[in-house]
């Protein structure tokens, strides 16, 4: 049986980003064995294995508060004892480095799956790492197949001269849980630039100023949590918003549950995990056009699309959704409607393998 090696910095249901959530809902369907190394600090406890996925805990000792350093600590103990396996399948550039020496040094064949990209995660080219932009340079030149989450994010990469297959993510299988109107209206994300959690605070002053008696909640946590509090307070809605910080994915179907409107305003978001989510609860979306989940949804019939950076457009289609309770039902309906049907773990399993497959020296 194929053996594939693929890193993670965290597991369910201690899940740091989407990219976790990718790694651990594909692993646990493809038909061949996974092998998970993972720092013993992200692991927690109770969490039920498959019979195809076996987890090794990688010790790096007691983490340091620079991130490159615990990555390259981790890929440093991950390829000193981990040797038995066929193929390695990067996520980003986190493990890109960790695959190109398995790939240089032992001939180790290298899959690639792209996430994201620096440029779209600073969002101000000023903020942009080189460290990270020479890496994902690397490893686009050395891997052997190259795997995007979506279109949006393949036409990213056109200026690459190879050949990358489109296989979207999976979804949760729809609930359709049952709220009462609360008009409550949710994001869930890190906290950085690139998730425009920023124009969600502006668009929320123009709402309070027509309806008092909505509330804000925002789950996540990231550098930015400080600054979006300090601008919540310069703005005089404090008292509207609720910064929960970050909540484990196994703690959180509550605040789905009790939502009304789910909104993602990022700048950039090639996939976009957490909106399939909220539509498998029921929840009307409203997200930017710069999102690749929102690919095979229809504006005005499935979801809400915006442009980014437009809180003004923001507010205005969050009062829509306030307002008219046919809509939300009719976006709620047709966005779960589409959601059983288009994306799935298992196809983007069966997909993955594939790819796997036709790599095969």
């Amino acid at each position: 049986m194929l053996r594939v090696l693929m890193p993670s910095w965290s597991l369910p249901p201690n899940v740091i980003g989407g990219m976790d959530v990718y790694v651990w809902e594909l692993a646990s369907r493809l038909k061949c064995r996974v092998i998970i190394p993972v720092p013993i600090y992200n692991l927690s406890p109770g969490l039920s294995v498959p019979d195809n996925i076996k987890i090794i805990p990688i010790d790096i000792g007691k983490p340091s508060s620079d991130l490159f350093e615990n990555i390259k600590l981790f890929n440093n103990v991950v390829f000193a004892s981990i040797k038995d396996f066929d193929l390695i399948h990067a996520n980003d550039w986190l493990f890109a480095p960790l695959a190109l020496r398995y790939k240089k040094e032992l001939g180790k064949r290298f899959i690639l799956s792209v996430h994201s990209l620096e440029y779209m995660r600073a969002v101000n080219l000023s903020e942009k790492n080189t460290n990270i932009e020479r890496i994902e340079k690397e490893m686009f030149k050395e891997a052997d197949s190259i795997i995007t989450v979506s279109n949006f994010m393949k036409k990213s990469l056109s200026f690459l001269e190879k050949e990358i297959e489109v296989i979207y993510n999976g979804g949760p299988k729809n609930t359709q849980m049952k709220h009462k109107h609360s008009k409550n209206i949710l994001f869930v994300g890190r906290l950085s630039k690139q998730k425009g959690v920023e124009h969600l605070l502006l668009a929320a002053k123009e709402v309070i100023s027509y309806s008092t008696d909505v509330r804000f909640t925002i789950v996540g946590s990231g550098f930015m949590k400080k600054k979006l509090e300090y601008l919540a307070g310069v703005l005089g809605i404090k008292d509207y918003i609720n910064f929960t910080g970050f909540i484990p994915s196994d703690k959180i179907d509550q605040l789905y549950q009790s939502a009304d409107i789910f909104v993602a305003p990022s700048v950039y978001e090639p996939f976009g995990l957490v909106i399939l989510e909220a539509m498998s609860f029921g929840i009307p979306v409203i997200t930017t056009k710069d999102t690749g989940a929102s690919e095979q949804f229809i504006d005005g019939t499935d979801l809400l699309l915006i442009n980014d950076h437009s809180s003004t457009e923001l507010a205005s289609k969050i009062l829509l959704l306030l307002e008219d309770k046919v809509l939300r039902k009719k976006l709620s309906s047709n966005a779960a409607k589409k959601l059983n049907t288009v994306f799935s773990w298992d196809r983007c399993a069966k997909e993955t393998l594939e790819v796997y497959n036709k790599n095969q020296l």
